[in-house]
């Protein structure tokens, strides 16, 4: 893992092996057991999804949805640790909004009440709790929109 480089000088796939080996460092089995390095790449070199990154943040969005009127989905994200605690997070995530909600809210899949408290924070709410115990969040898109006339 490339834990001590910039996010920002490496490759997508250097940046899809960090996301892959992060989620495997967080025991998160229900994305590990289906997430690999390929499959960011596949989905990446389609179209299908785009891998955004800053110094100490990683980031995949799914957009194929937005053809088809349907939310764009954070799939993927990643603070490094040095990093958290910062606002770091909570910054990325509100630019990630601004970017990508251009007519529909931003949609997470989160498991665990750190995650949920966390997306809770960046102008997330429960649009879905599953039986299995993840929860469906959506952005309050008015939120993202008071948020860009800020800037």
């Amino acid at each position: 893992m490339a834990t001590c480089m910039d996010y920002l000088t490496l490759t997508e796939c250097e940046l899809a092996e960090e996301l892959v080996a992060s989620v495997a460092e967080l025991g998160d089995q229900s994305t590990t057991d289906r997430l690999t390095v390929d499959e960011i790449i596949g989905k990446v070199a389609t179209g299908m999804s785009v891998i955004v990154k800053e110094r100490d943040a990683i980031a995949v969005v799914h957009l194929e949805g937005m053809v088809r009127k349907v939310n764009p989905v954070l799939w993927l994200l990643f603070v490094r640790p040095s990093a958290r605690r910062f606002a770091t997070g909570k910054n990325f995530v509100m630019s990630l909004r601004s970017r990508f909600e251009i007519s529909m809210p931003m949609v997470v899949l989160c498991n665990g009440t750190q995650r949920e408290s966390f997306f809770s924070a960046c102008g997330f709410e429960v649009y879905e709790r599953c039986p299995d115990g993840e929860v469906i969040m959506r952005s309050t898109f008015s939120s993202c929109a008071a948020t860009d006339h800020k800037q």
